[in-house]
């Protein structure tokens, strides 16, 4: 089960059980980027995904 679901820039994430799935929305498709561990840093892996996705 997905509990909070949380969006950062274009990517969004929810927890579900002992994980977070970060994951896009678009057009009507859902793209599963990545999972964490919830004692993972979400926001660094958030940062790092944008980075990744400018080119940065």
């Amino acid at each position: 089960m997905l509990l909070g679901v949380r969006s950062e820039a274009s990517y969004r994430y929810a927890r579900a059980g002992e994980h977070f799935v970060i994951f896009r929305e678009n057009a009507g498709a859902v793209s599963v980027v990545d999972f964490l561990h919830v004692r993972s840093d979400v926001a660094t892996a958030l940062v790092r995904l944008m980075d990744a996705e400018r080119g940065e």
